[in-house]
């Protein structure tokens, strides 16, 4: 069907085509009906136009998609279509596109030239629930109008380089699953900038600590950085999370308490209330401190002896610390989510 022209509805749903299809070059006047199409070898719309609603919805393409420079005048429709390799680099989209739950197991290129024409953008957009199994790439796309990614699954870590993002794009409850790749620390970085840009905090923060725990895996990142990148991540999750550090900073305390009722419960001399100075002691470094007073008294800290002193004063230290380092990372993280200039 190469430059083939269909001056009439053209109806092939459910067709079944073995082989090599070729429908570059085709013209489609009216509706172009392919759902539930099935293409067992290379299907090519290279410069296909389509002058009204193209559906390929539940299509499926088990070689290459070949929609290269392929033009879109009315809705194109590719919901729950299952894509081997798809090419839709240059391809030109003038009104709403749905690629809603389509699954693209291989490479997948949305590709523009980034010279400003209209094949740069993208009107409507909706890849809510897609699967991207491989490299996906926007890159030199302008985004005019809404663009949904609600839900979707990222294998490899996708590229929006040199991209104009919508206000209104939405990555709510979109899985990245890749922080190993070559590159994934840059592509994150770009959709970190780009969210920043509009003041997207919530998704700042995601991209940011993509972008984060892609440098720490790298192999050319200096172990320093890895240290201290494997610190944030495990205390807050790369500041996006509130409760890590406060179930760290709780976790501090009991094992401090722990330690103190049993450095109390060693004391030679009379029974004292254990429990009771334990708490205070260990309620202390975080009301005082750094504080060069004990909370339990010049009478008990002369039956410590000297190292267990010495051993109380590090405690005390190290707890006020820690604590103070877990309360301020959870307040980073609060302060952030709720960021507004």
């Amino acid at each position: 069907f190469r430059e083939a022209h269909f001056s009439r509805d053209a109806w092939f749903r459910g067709a079944q085509f073995s082989g090599l299809t070729w429908f570059s070059e085709a013209r489609f006047s009216e509706e172009a009906q392919f759902r539930e199409a099935h293409f067992s070898g290379h299907a090519w719309f290279s410069g296909a136009r389509f002058s009204d609603y193209a559906s390929f919805t539940e299509a499926h393409f088990c070689g290459d998609a070949g929609f290269h420079r392929a033009r879109f005048n009315g809705n194109a429709g590719f919901s729950e279509a299952r894509f081997c390799h798809a090419w839709f680099s240059e391809a030109q989209f003038s009104d709403e596109a749905n690629f809603e739950k389509a699954q693209f197991c291989g490479d997948a290129d949305f590709t523009a030239k980034g010279d400003g024409g209209e094949a740069d953008a993208f009107q409507r957009l909706s890849f809510q629930d897609a699967r991207f199994g491989g490299p996906v790439s926007f890159e030199n796309r302008r985004f005019r109008h809404a663009a949904t990614f609600n839900s979707c699954v990222f294998e490899k870590a996708p590229s929006f380089h040199n991209c104009g993002l919508h206000q209104d794009t939405d990555f709510g409850g979109a899985e990245f699953r890749d922080t190993e790749s070559d590159g994934a620390d840059r592509a994150y970085r770009t959709l970190k900038l780009a969210m920043e840009n509009h003041r997207a905090r919530q998704e700042q923060q995601l991209f940011y600590a993509l972008e984060m725990e892609s440098r720490m895996k790298a192999r050319h990142t200096p172990f320093l950085f890895k240290f201290f990148a494997a610190l944030f991540l495990v205390t807050s999750n790369f500041g996006q999370s509130v409760l890590l550090p406060l179930f760290w900073f709780g976790l501090a305390f009991t094992l401090f308490y722990t330690h103190y009722l049993d450095l109390l419960a060693a004391l030679p001399g009379p029974a004292v209330d254990a429990p009771a100075l334990a708490l205070k002691l260990a309620v202390d470094p975080i009301i005082r401190p750094f504080g060069s007073q004990f909370a339990i008294g010049p009478d008990l800290l002369k039956g410590l002896p000297h190292e267990s002193l010495w051993n109380l004063t590090l405690l005390n230290r190290l707890q006020s610390i820690l604590s103070y380092l877990f309360l301020t990372l959870g307040f980073l993280a609060l302060r952030t989510r709720f960021k507004m200039g």
